[in-house]
């Protein structure tokens, strides 16, 4: 898993480099310099596919917290909540 988080990036309206695909989503991670995933075709999937990566990262800190019966912590619980606010377009 790269080390960074992904984002929603849009290839340029730009028909005659990109075809049908110009303007639509594709995943890369924050900087921008590394693509996850070519074209997403539904644009409502894009941000559930961007925040994949930090949504697993949250998960498996819930699930080992969980397991040693430990709560998270207020930051933890934070990134959770960025992380589903990411895939959800805001709302957590």
């Amino acid at each position: 898993m790269t080390d960074q988080s992904w984002k929603v990036w849009h290839l340029a309206n730009d028909p005659a480099t990109y075809g049908d695909n110009a303007g639509k989503p594709i995943i890369t991670t924050e900087d921008g310099e590394t693509e996850i995933c070519g074209v997403v075709h539904d644009p409502k999937d894009a941000p559930i596919l961007a925040a994949s990566r930090d949504l697993l990262k949250a998960l498996q800190t819930a699930w080992q917290r969980n397991a040693n019966h430990e709560p998270m912590t207020f930051e933890e619980c934070n990134t959770a909540r960025a992380a589903i606010a990411k895939a959800t377009g805001g709302a957590s």
